[in-house]
């Protein structure tokens, strides 16, 4: 089974962000943010690229698998992004709330990968 319009929509539109940011953090935002809001930006590209590009590898396998990855990516990477753009006063008063998103995040990814080894249909 392919992944729906929606799915496919939120795969698209994480890797769209994750260059954006990787582009923009490079050059743009390099003479912008602190170098710790660079880090996040870093950090959260390479989790949302590589997890993406699960998720259209098992796309037809495993696809349960994916949607953990893609969504998990979404809350990982993006919290991290937020946290990296937000402008010092603003994030202070966010973090407490997008702070914990980061950890949940990361959560759905690893469960995705628990849900790969037990997904039956990739043994076919």
């Amino acid at each position: 089974m392919l992944y729906t319009l929606g799915w496919r929509v939120a795969l698209a539109l994480g890797g769209l962000l994750s260059v954006a940011m990787g582009a923009g953090a490079a050059h743009g935002l390099s003479h912008l943010l602190p170098e710790q809001s660079l880090s996040w930006i870093h950090t959260g590209v390479m989790y949302q690229l590589i997890h993406l590009g699960c998720a259209l590898a098992v796309a037809q396998i495993a696809p349960r698998s994916g949607k953990f990855w893609i969504v998990g990516s979404w809350c990982f990477s993006g919290s991290l992004y937020l946290l990296a753009v937000l402008p010092e006063p603003i994030r202070a008063t966010w973090a407490a709330v997008i702070g914990p998103i980061t950890p949940i995040g990361g959560i759905l990814l690893m469960v995705g990968w628990i849900i790969l080894i037990r997904d039956k249909r990739a043994d076919q």
